[in-house]
């Protein structure tokens, strides 16, 4: 069989438009998915002429009861251009199995989010995330708590001078 045939999906709906079904190639064979309707009707757009093409998201809709004719897409959502630096710098984490949404622990999801904007801050500073963090590492334990803020990346390469990339 052609495979061009494998990547289509063929929708058949009754002529009272309670009855729906979809033939698609599920891996390695034919499948079909059936719905019947106790109430209603199916919102099928191309009841009138008889074949049409349609894109994955308006195939999606019509099992649930919504005409594809009748929705309106809209824009996608952009960051307003006052957004600050942190919300406009890239992503430093790289995107894995479900975005990385598990860290083992709360305390483990609040340390990486700490790490990961100091980075970013480091970054749009023009420091050297690695050279600032394993300063601060070495010399937060004997730090006073009380100045902390001293150890924040700007304060940091204040303390350090103009060359501290």
């Amino acid at each position: 069989m052609s495979t061009a045939l494998h990547h289509r999906s063929w929708v058949f709906c009754n002529r009272r438009s309670d009855r729906l079904k979809i033939l698609y190639w599920d891996r390695d064979g034919w499948a079909i998915w059936y719905k019947r309707l106790e109430a209603g009707t199916f919102q099928f757009p191309f009841a009138q002429t008889g074949r049409q093409e349609v894109a994955a998201w308006e195939l999606g809709m019509l099992p649930e009861g919504i005409d594809p004719r009748q929705v309106r897409r809209r824009k996608r959502y952009q960051l307003p251009a006052a957004a600050t630096g942190a919300e406009r710098s890239p992503r430093g984490v790289a995107a894995g199995p479900k975005n990385w949404m598990f860290f083992g622990s709360d305390n483990g999801g609040r340390t990486a989010a700490v790490l990961t904007s100091l980075i970013a801050t480091c970054k749009r500073l023009g420091i050297d995330p690695f050279a600032c963090l394993r300063d601060i590492f070495a010399r937060v334990a004997a730090h006073s708590k009380n100045r902390l803020e001293e150890l924040l990346p700007d304060k940091w390469k204040a303390a350090r001078g103009p060359d501290t990339s």
